[in-house]
C-alpha cells in the first residue's frame, strides 16, 4: 500500500478547497493518534467498590493509577470488563459522575447486573474514545468550503491567509465585568 505524503501547511490559500485538502489529513491524524493513546490508557487489577446512589443505582467507585497523568472529568465514557481464566464474563459501559477529592471516581454504570460483588475482585477499566471534537473539525471545514458567508469576509481571508485591514468594533467597555452572585472576571 502507498502511503500518502502529507502537504506542508502553507502560509496562504488559493481557496477553501486548498485549505481544506491540507488540514482534513491532519485532523485525521489527529484524532487517529488520540484515538490509539485513550484506548492505551487500559487499567488492569482495579478494585471496585459498589454503593448506591440516592435513587438507589447501583454505582462503581474505584481509584484509577493516574502514573500517566491521565486527564479524567465528570462526563468521560469507561467501559468495566471482568475475566475469568481469559473469558469476559461481565462487562458495561458508565459515565464518570464525580470525581472525590480523594481521586476516587464515581461510574453510573449502565447495566451492573451480573457483576461480581466481593470486594477483592479485580476489573479491567478501558476508555471508551468520542471522535466528537474531530467530526466537528471536519464538518466546519465542509461548511467553510461550501458556504463562504458562513463567516465574514475579515474572518474568511483571515483564515486564507491573506493580509486584510483589521476590524475594530467601537464599543465602551466597563473597567469591570461582573454578574451579581457570580465571581469577579479576571482584568484585562
Amino acid at each position: 500500500m502507498i502511503e500518502k505524503v502529507q502537504q506542508p501547511v502553507l502560509l496562504r490559500y488559493k481557496d477553501p478547497k486548498q485549505y481544506k485538502e491540507i488540514f482534513e489529513p491532519l485532523i485525521k491524524l489527529e484524532a487517529d493518534y488520540d484515538k490509539q493513546y485513550k484506548e492505551g490508557q487500559t487499567q488492569t487489577n482495579i478494585k471496585i467498590r459498589w454503593d448506591y446512589d440516592i435513587n438507589n443505582k447501583k454505582r462503581a467507585f474505584f481509584v484509577f493509577p493516574n502514573e500517566d497523568n491521565i486527564k479524567l472529568v465528570p462526563g468521560d465514557e469507561l467501559k468495566l470488563k471482568y475475566e475469568q481464566d481469559g473469558q469476559v464474563k461481565w462487562k458495561s459501559r458508565g459515565h464518570i459522575v464525580r470525581i472525590t477529592a480523594t481521586e476516587e471516581i464515581c461510574l453510573d454504570v449502565k447495566n451492573s447486573k451480573g457483576a461480581p460483588q466481593e470486594p477483592d475482585t479485580k476489573f479491567i477499566v478501558e476508555f471508551v474514545w468520542k471522535s466528537t471534537s474531530f467530526d466537528r473539525m471536519k464538518q466546519a471545514l465542509k461548511i467553510f468550503l461550501k458556504d463562504e458567508t458562513s463567516l465574514s469576509n475579515y474572518i474568511f481571508y483571515k483564515i486564507l491567509g491573506y493580509n486584510t485591514e483589521d476590524q475594530f468594533i467601537n464599543a465602551n467597555i466597563p473597567k469591570q465585568l461582573s454578574v451579581q452572585g457570580m465571581p469577579e472576571l479576571n482584568h484585562f
